[in-house]
């Protein structure tokens, strides 16, 4: 479906909007084992479509534009956050989407620097689509309940456990409070009352 070209650099990756209808200009390029649709904004992995959120889709995006080159973070919130104050904060959750949108490679393609930046650190190679096929539609609404019944399949059994070893627990413990005999009340003396006086 696709066809290698060779890697990209800065001036070869198309904007979204300026790659639009025109023959011979690559619209997508490939990653490690993604590819990015420019004109789409869509990540694949393996055909698998991964939605992504706007500002982690710009920070693709912008990596895409700048591969293995450190980025300072300065630039990056520059770049996302045009005309807004944000903390660095941000930038880190931003990079946190991302990377967990990557998968097991969000970690090595997204190298931090630390103190002075970021670089994406993968081969870009733009694509051409062989034919004009439009990809496949979008089946966000399908892929969150498979990552949600993944979740639920690992959060349900131990909740279940942990509510049936908290009961075990309880019930072991009362036979014994039931056991035990109630004193006999002392007197202000210290001994025994008497019954029936």
């Amino acid at each position: 479906m696709y066809e290698r070209q060779p890697p990209a650099n800065e001036q070869d990756l198309p904007a979204p909007a300026s790659s639009r209808g025109r023959a011979g200009v690559a619209t997508a390029v490939q990653f490690a084992d993604f590819q990015f649709d420019f004109e789409r904004g869509q990540l694949r992995q393996g055909g698998t479509l991964i939605p992504l959120s706007p500002k982690p889709d710009a920070l693709l995006r912008f990596f895409l534009a700048h591969p293995q080159r450190l980025i300072s973070k300065t630039e990056l919130m520059d770049s996302l956050w045009p005309d807004v104050v944000v903390t660095h904060d941000s930038l880190v959750h931003c990079i946190g989407e991302l990377r967990s949108r990557l998968g097991d490679h969000g970690a090595t393609l997204i190298a931090t620097s630390p103190r002075r930046g970021y670089m994406f650190d993968a081969e870009v190679l733009p694509v051409k689509f062989d034919r004009a096929d439009p990809p496949a539609h979008r089946p966000e609404a399908a892929a969150a309940p498979v990552q949600r019944n993944g979740w639920l399949a690992v959060a349900a059994p131990l909740c279940v456990s942990a509510v049936g070893i908290a009961v075990a627990i309880y019930m072991a413990s009362a036979p014994r409070r039931a056991r035990r005999a109630p004193q006999p009340a002392k007197a202000a003396s210290g001994k025994p009352r008497a019954s029936g006086s």
